[in-house]
């Protein structure tokens, strides 16, 4: 989908200043899923969010709510990437067709939630999760754990609301070929790679701290079982590989943990 925003033409300089909006669309961009619903989605909290960028950049009070009622429509995007997009879209509003909006901008919404969802809910979620797993079970001290674990999911998540608003103004609907950029994929590599990393950490740790715990004699019993969890994500692992649903995945996979967890 990226390669539907390449072919089309740049929108050129803007005659409009927005310092001091990205801002106020920075703060209010925490409450993007406010009045969330299944209908219109994102719609509300999302039109509530762009309100400044739209009073910066029109003075006509009856076009403002037109533009506002159209906004309304239904639209939903990763809450990351919403000042991003409400940068992008507001920039439409200076020459862009009225008509072709709506298409557009459910389009870049739908692109840019895809992007989103990669980074932070594909990669960053599970790394935070395993890097603050890990060092809770080898610290003495759990205190350093989830505030790790929030730092390191967090602090992407805040500084990308932050500079997304003029990220999306400034290149308009061009900024999703940022995601295309070399930089990011060998970023999301190297983070996938950690989470990796963690995983494979975690079982050597929950193993030797069993080991430790049940002593000599268990050891057979222990191994057996890491055996049994590494062949079973490892045919997890090729099986996602071959792009088979994860939904036909994990069910399976949780019904059988449950009927094995009932017999022991």
């Amino acid at each position: 989908m990226v390669f539907y925003f390449d072919a089309m033409n740049d929108s050129g300089e803007s005659m409009v200043s927005m310092k001091g909006v990205g801002w106020r669309i920075f703060l209010r961009s925490f409450l993007i899923e406010i009045m969330w619903n299944y209908p219109r989605m994102q719609n509300i909290g999302f039109t509530f969010c762009q309100l400044p960028a739209l009073d910066r950049l029109i003075n006509d009070n009856k076009r403002r709510r037109e533009v506002v009622r159209r906004q309304l429509e239904s639209g939903n995007t990763n809450p990351a990437m919403g000042p991003m997009c409400i940068g992008a879209i507001s920039r439409l509003e200076e020459g862009e067709s009225p008509h072709t909006i709506p298409l557009i901008k459910k389009r870049l919404m739908s692109t840019l939630a895809a992007q989103g969802d990669r980074i932070f809910w594909g990669v960053l979620r599970p790394a935070s999760s395993l890097l603050a797993a890990s060092i809770a079970m080898t610290s003495f001290s759990v205190f350093w754990a989830p505030i790790i674990a929030l730092l390191v999911y967090n602090v992407p998540n805040v500084v990308l609301r932050y500079v997304g608003f003029h990220a999306g103004w400034d290149d308009g609907i061009r900024v999703v070929k940022r995601f295309k950029s070399p930089w990011v994929e060998e970023s999301v590599a190297l983070l996938r790679g950690l989470v990796f990393l963690c995983s494979g950490s975690l079982v050597g740790i929950s193993l030797i701290l069993s080991v430790e715990h049940a002593g000599s004699s268990e050891i057979r019993n222990i191994v057996g079982l890491v055996t049994l969890i590494l062949i079973t994500f490892s045919a997890c692992f090729f099986i996602l590989k071959k792009s088979f649903s994860q939904t036909r995945v994990i069910y399976p996979l949780l019904i059988v943990m449950l009927l094995g967890f009932s017999l022991l």
